[in-house]
């Protein structure tokens, strides 16, 4: 059983300690911003499965109340959930590989802005040539 009196003296040498060493403790925001960087840093050396990364993403773009700078991650999200849903035999490699390219832009500080029309469309994603789901899929998202 949980001992919640043990717990609020640990709490407190531990406030102590950081006020003693003049450390700062990261607010929520800092905090979720930091998981994020080492979250996209595991998609990126494969240490977990891109589209868990994905949610995980997700999960924290809606903590810190959807930032720009998150965004890309619902729609990616969205892709990998419509695959279930259209009911197509279909491989998730070609969305792994944008998952992976949106955690190495993410860990870049790139901001990816979203284009303005379809001339600019090229220039932010690259759509393979085949017409098959996900780069119809992409032609609607974007």
């Amino acid at each position: 059983m949980f001992n919640t009196d043990v717990f609020l003296e640990v709490e407190d040498y531990f406030l102590r300690s950081l006020k003693d060493l003049d450390w700062k403790f990261p607010n929520t925001e800092e905090c979720l911003e930091r998981y994020a960087r080492l979250i996209a840093a595991e998609i990126v050396d494969g240490k977990i499965k891109p589209f868990d990364g994905c949610v995980i993403m997700r999960e924290i773009h809606a903590s810190l109340d959807y930032p720009q700078h998150l965004s890309n991650w619902i729609s990616l999200y969205w892709a990998g959930d419509d695959l279930y849903w259209e009911g197509e035999e279909l491989t998730t490699e070609y969305l792994d590989k944008q998952i992976v390219q949106e955690a190495k832009r993410f860990l870049s500080g790139e901001t990816f802005i979203f284009p303005e029309n379809d001339n600019e469309q090229s220039l932010f994603l690259e759509v393979e040539e085949s017409e098959n789901f996900f780069s119809k899929l992409w032609r609607k998202l974007f």
